[in-house]
Formats: C-alpha cells, structure tokens, sequence
C-alpha cells in the first residue's frame, strides 16, 4: 500500500492563499481525514493530490516518489466526488466496469472484477440495473466500486455522503469503513461533518484558512484540541471567559475567575501568560451538583433552554453572568428531567477542563 507525503504545498488564486505550506504524511493502509469548516483548503488539497490542480509551490509524493509531473490520469488514483458522478447511460455493470475497458483489460478479466466488487459493496442482483432504478445509497456504492475495482494507489473521497440523509449517511460511513479495512487501501477523506470524522478516521488532519491546526487520533483531537479552534470546531464546547486569579507554581496549579462569584482550580504545567483567558469544557462533562456534592469547580445557573433527544437531553444553563452552558444529560429518569427556569448548580471535573491564553476565538 501507498504511503502519501505531502510538503509544503501552497495554492493561490490570484492574491488569495487558499494552502499556505501543508504538510502531512498518510501512512500506508490508513484511512486519513480533511476535517475543516467550508473554505479552508481541505478540497483544494484533495484535489491537488488528484492532480485536478496544479500548486504553486511544494511537492507530493507517493512511497518516495514526486508525482508532480505525471497527470491526473497517470497518477493511480480512485476518486469519489461529492456528487456521485455516475454515468446516467449506463447500468451498473457498465459504470464500475468503465475505468477497467480505459485500462485495456480483457472481457474475462473485466467480468471477474466487476462482478467481485459488485459482492464487496453488496450490490448482487442489481448489475443491470440503471441509475435511476438506484437509491441514493446504492448510487454511492456504485460510485464507490468503481473507483476501487482500478486498484488504484490511493483512494480520494470528497465528502461523499453529504448528499443522503442522515440515517443513511450513518449506515454508508459504517460500510466505508469496513470496505477499507478489508481491502487495505490508503484513504484521504474530505468531510466537514466532526461526527463523520471521529467515528471512520485512522487519524484527522483538522484545517482552517489554509493551514493544519491539529493531526491526531480522533480521541487525542477530541480530549486533546491543541488551540481554541479545534476544541471549538471538533464536537460541542462550552468557551467560559475567564481571569486568572493565581497561580501555584507548587502545585501546578492555576485558580481563575468566572465573573459569577465562582472560582474554578484546573491543573497546569506552566502558568498562563496573560491574566484573560477561555476555559473549554465539553458538555458532557458537566453534571448536575447534588446536595452531598463535594466537587471543587461549582458554577450557578437557570435552566434556559432543554432539548429532550431520546437517550439524552441537551439543557442550555444560562450564568449570573449571562453566559451560557450546554450541558448534556444521559440517560435522564423521566422523573428528572429539569424544567425551564429552574436553578441548578453544575460541577465540573478540574482535570477535564482546559485552558487557552487570551480572549475567545473569533472575539
């Protein structure tokens, strides 16, 4: 399998910098995701590695070598456009058989892989048929087998489910995953969906106005965001203003000042800079205080807002401060569901709560 090296890429339209100096490494077999917000060059990206676009400047390697000069049609690649791009005249067979007639293969050799792709994507019986007969899910699957029956080195996706609705998006994601394992195909995913990016990825290269903010694990991103975007962009975060009241070198440990007549205490290597900054706290790392609670982080409130989803409900608990807390609540007993307008106090567990220098992101 084909490991991808990506160095230093920089892409310009006009006086615009849409890549300004990427740098990643895919390794071998990976499934490797772009996760960013519109615009932030993870496209660009994908599409540069395709060889659909030219950079400016940098290099792109597969196992060692620069494919920068070879063209898009030589580069080996299986792509899966946001739009299926399936072929309307052409049944099934036809369309995933078509990249192997442009590679000269044989009728026999055609059939035998046609028709073993058509078993990986679970698509039997249905070799005939044509698009229009196909679901959504099916179209994709036909988009996804004939991007794969070519035995391409790498495998391009560009968010290829955001055109199904969300069940089906689940279940197509689940299948994706699987099919990679299986066949062991490196996989550059491009998606702006953080949930799709957590549940399928190997490892997620998050990006924003052109550069990679953060490459890691999906659970290192997630407990681990390294900048306020990240934490920010990747799942629900509270951003509570706050200033830093002291800090005990001993200890390593930093007190600070919500503005509502509460202090919190988070453990920190290194003290912060400046007296301003964001604590980040996930939602589901706040709970309700009960009445023996001994929890060190409290915080007052109102329950303003509640979102009943089933096995979770999501409260907005508005401070003395007028900020606001999401707080989700797992598993609820009917019986304690909070009402609007109730006093709460939340906790929060020191270790989960992290800390960044300055004001919030985009203030």
């Amino acid at each position: 399998m084909t490991q991808v090296k990506i160095e230093n890429i920089v892409k310009r339209y006009g006086n615009v910098s849409v890549l300004k100096g990427v740098n990643l490494v895919i390794e071998p077999s990976e499934f490797f995701t772009l996760l960013g917000p519109s615009g932030c060059g993870k496209t660009t990206l994908l599409r540069t590695i395709a060889g659909f676009l030219t950079q400016d400047s940098g290099a792109i390697y597969f196992d060692g070598e620069c494919i920068d000069g070879i063209p898009a049609h030589k580069r080996n690649t299986g792509m899966v456009f946001q739009n299926y791009a399936i072929f309307p005249h052409l049944n099934v067979f036809d369309n995933i058989a078509y990249g192997l007639k442009n590679q000269k293969h044989s009728r026999q050799e055609i059939e035998r892989k046609v028709l073993e792709a058509v078993r990986l994507v679970r698509l039997e019986g249905l070799e005939r048929r044509m698009p229009r007969e196909l679901s959504g899910g099916q179209q994709q699957r036909v988009v996804l087998a004939r991007a794969m029956v070519i035995e391409p080195r790498v495998l391009l996706m560009d968010e290829p489910l955001s055109n199904l609705d969300a069940k089906l998006r689940v279940a197509m994601r689940g299948d994706i995953r699987a099919l990679q394992r299986k066949v062991g195909i490196t996989t550059i995913y491009v998606t702006h969906d953080q949930e799709e990016a957590l549940a399928i990825s190997d490892r997620i290269a998050v990006m924003d106005a052109g550069l990679v903010q953060q490459i890691g694990k999906p659970a290192e991103v997630y407990v681990h965001p390294v900048n306020q975007f990240v934490a920010d962009f990747v799942g629900a975060t509270n951003m509570l203003i706050a200033r830093l009241v002291k800090y005990e070198s001993d200890a390593r440990r930093a007190w600070f000042d919500l503005g509502t007549g509460s202090q919190w205490q988070v453990p920190l290597a290194v003290a912060p800079r400046g007296d301003q900054c964001v604590l980040a706290v996930r939602p589901e790392v706040l709970s309700f205080a009960s009445a023996a609670s001994e929890a060190v982080n409290r915080v007052n409130g109102q329950i303003a807002d509640a979102t009943y989803g089933g096995s979770t409900i999501r409260y907005q608990v508005r401070l003395e401060n007028d900020q606001t807390l999401q707080v989700h609540d797992h598993n609820p007993e009917q019986s304690a569901i909070r009402q609007l307008g109730e006093r709460v106090q939340l906790v929060c567990d020191p270790a989960r709560v992290l800390v960044f220098e300055g004001g919030a992101h985009g203030s």
